[in-house]
């Protein structure tokens, strides 16, 4: 549980309820990224291995939506008032930003547009499985199941310490 709007509850016959954020898109909600709460889902109730849910679900489990006002753009190209996209291994993409103001779209930093798709289509060859992967990390640790995660998962999102600067001496001062 996040919060009480926001939780999976794993029922006795072993099937998912999620709300809130968790939940499966509806029309009502944009999709963000549901591959990373179905990843956790799984983990959950069957233990199912994350990377696992992850590598395996269709195209449009790896999508996030957003409505964005006065449009969106990605570099030069114009996308429309609601965007689509999935999380990118191409580090040369510039992120989604707001058409009237330049503003990040959230979330968009490595990210490829995605506004047409095939229903065939399988995954992209730029598709970052690594960020989907982490990302459910970070569900499961903000649900509190962060004690059954092994050390080697909470590293890939703890973020490096702080390097402190040394503090100079008097003689060094002067």
């Amino acid at each position: 549980m996040k919060d009480v709007n926001n939780y999976f509850a794993v029922k006795l016959n072993r099937s998912i309820k999620a709300k809130g954020i968790y939940a499966p898109p509806d029309l009502k909600k944009n999709p963000t990224a549901p591959i990373c709460a179905k990843a956790v889902s799984l983990w959950l109730a069957h233990g199912t291995p994350l990377l696992q849910t992850v590598k395996s679900g269709k195209i449009e489990e790896y999508l996030s939506a957003r409505n964005v006002t006065g449009g969106g753009v990605q570099g030069e190209r114009y996308l429309g008032k609601v965007v689509r996209w999935y999380s990118s291994t191409d580090n040369s993409l510039p992120p989604l930003t707001y058409a009237q103001n330049g503003n990040l779209v959230p979330k968009t930093t490595g990210a490829r547009a995605l506004m047409t798709m095939d229903v065939n289509m399988y995954h992209p060859p730029d598709l970052d499985y690594t960020w989907y992967y982490k990302e459910a990390i970070r569900i499961a640790v903000d649900t509190g199941c962060r004690e059954f995660l092994t050390e080697e998962q909470i590293a890939l999102i703890t973020p490096p310490p702080k390097v402190k600067k040394a503090r100079k001496t008097k003689e060094q001062k002067q």
